[in-house]
């Protein structure tokens, strides 16, 4: 990319004492607006500019302390496990501090920091995504895009997409759906951002018809969090909220089917040949980071369940399973942020998939597949490769 040199760092993240994996884990570089996320089995691979071999290595992970290390000391190719130990909490001293605030009493302070904690300056960042689809079990496709987004600033008052774009690179493996007209990953990628609830402020930080819960306190980026449960008529969820800053490091909902007879779909449409398509389960999770003062987001998932399903006798044709992730690899503030060809960010943004560029995935941060993942690549390459699909994936929107 570019003729730069790289450093690459290959690991798994685990907990020191017992082994278990560390999933979702932040890797970044002390200082630096650059990082990657462990995947589900806690391994990643980091690609580092070789410049940075004399900075230090940090991981984060929540209820843990964070892990340092010189780059320097790694060696580049190479299998290394890294191991976080526990961190330990003193409770009383996080009362005292907070003086016996109630979980929404928590909230609503987080909520009105959120102007203070958020970029009030342009910012861009530097993003993976990936959308992966399943349908009665089988995988049906899988879409990777290299994207740089752009926002003006961070305010809560937005209620629809205002970031804009570029789409420095797509790959895609061939399609084998049963379900027409679901074939835009601009619309996938708007449908995850517009998850980032502390920016666009759609249900889960609604003071007013929520609940809440203070759970407990626990320790991520060797600061101590507040733990708080939410909860409504049809959604659950947790939120990450520090203790002194008030700033939201994690934010996660869930909404599943209510069990009614007659018809358990929550949200549903018509489709297509009389039938029906009716969601059941919809999930998601953003995890921000701190950079100069400010929090950004790293790391966003979404997870979906629908079923195509006959109306009248409540026959399901097709489960459909959708898993979005995006992951950040760079924060970029100075001037240059909004220095690059972009447009408009729309729900109906489609990805142009132009020739495939090996190269320059070679040294991009992506989220790196699990070993549960290889039913997807066996699905998927039943016929032909992935890296054959990408190649002759071109020019499909």
């Amino acid at each position: 990319m570019n003729g730069q040199e790289y450093f690459t760092i290959r690991g798994h993240v685990a907990d020191e004492e017992n082994g278990k994996n560390l999933a979702y884990a932040s890797i970044s570089v002390k200082g630096k607006p650059i990082g990657t996320i462990s995947n589900s089995e806690g391994n990643f691979e980091f690609h580092i500019p070789a410049g940075l071999l004399q900075d230090t290595l940090v991981i984060s992970f929540v209820g843990y302390r964070n892990y340092r290390q010189q780059i320097s000391n790694l060696t580049t190719g190479m299998d290394h496990t890294f191991g976080l130990k526990q961190n330990v909490l003193i409770l009383d001293e996080v009362i005292v501090n907070d003086q016996r605030l109630t979980a929404r009493e928590i909230v609503e302070k987080a909520v009105r920091n959120i102007r203070h904690n958020y970029a009030d300056e342009p910012f861009r960042l530097e993003c993976f995504f990936r959308e992966i689809e399943q349908e009665n079990g089988r995988y049906v496709q899988l879409s990777e895009a290299a994207i740089q987004l752009y926002d003006k600033n961070f305010t809560t008052k937005r209620r629809s997409i205002r970031e804009y774009i570029n789409v420095k690179a797509v790959r895609r493996s061939h399609v084998f759906r049963q379900i027409k007209g679901f074939n835009n990953i601009g619309s996938a990628f708007v449908d995850l951002i517009e998850n980032n609830d502390v920016r666009y402020q759609r249900g889960m930080l609604n003071i007013k018809r929520n609940q809440y819960q203070l759970d407990s306190v626990t320790f991520y980026n060797d600061r101590p969090a507040y733990v708080i449960s939410m909860t409504n008529r049809l959604d659950s969820g947790q939120m990450l909220i520090d203790t002194k800053t008030f700033a939201f490091v994690s934010i996660g909902l869930e909404r599943r089917v209510r069990q009614q007879k007659k018809d358990p779909y929550y949200f549903k449409w018509e489709y297509q040949d009389s039938l029906t398509l009716g969601r059941t389960m919809f999930s998601f999770h953003v995890e921000f980071k701190e950079y100069l003062g400010k929090m950004y987001p790293i790391h966003m998932t979404e997870r979906e369940i629908v079923h195509i399903y006959d109306p009248e006798t409540l026959k399901i044709h097709i489960v459909k399973k959708e898993r979005l992730e995006l992951i950040v690899n760079e924060i970029i503030v100075d001037k240059s942020a909004g220095d690059f060809p972009k447009r408009k960010l729309r729900r109906s943004s489609l990805f142009d998939i132009g020739e495939y560029d090996e190269e320059f995935w070679r040294h991009y941060n992506v989220l790196e597949l699990t070993p549960l993942d290889e039913q997807l690549v066996a699905d998927l390459e039943k016929d032909i490769s992935l890296q054959e699909q990408f190649k002759t994936s071109t020019k499909q929107k």
